[in-house]
């Protein structure tokens, strides 16, 4: 399919990759295009996230889930 495309077009498909190229913290590219805005780096398994909201709301959330692990067992015990 790409392969039939003129350059023009060829361009404009390497601008619309652009806006979803993500550098992991090793170097490596990643490509971020779901829903979550988040995605694993193939080569050293980490984390890469579309900006930086997006990593302030997932950092929350598992704190959030980490504090009320440590409140569940501390009223059990």
């Amino acid at each position: 399919m790409i392969s039939n495309l003129s350059y023009k077009e060829l361009e404009k498909v390497n601008e619309e990759l652009q806006k979803y190229r993500h550098k992991c913290t090793c170097g490596h590219t990643v490509y971020v295009v779901n829903k979550s805005g988040k995605a694993e780096c193939n080569h050293c398994h980490r984390l890469v996230f579309k900006d930086k909201a997006t990593e302030f709301k997932y950092i929350m959330k598992r704190k959030l889930i980490e504090e009320r692990r440590n409140n569940k067992w501390i009223l059990e015990h």
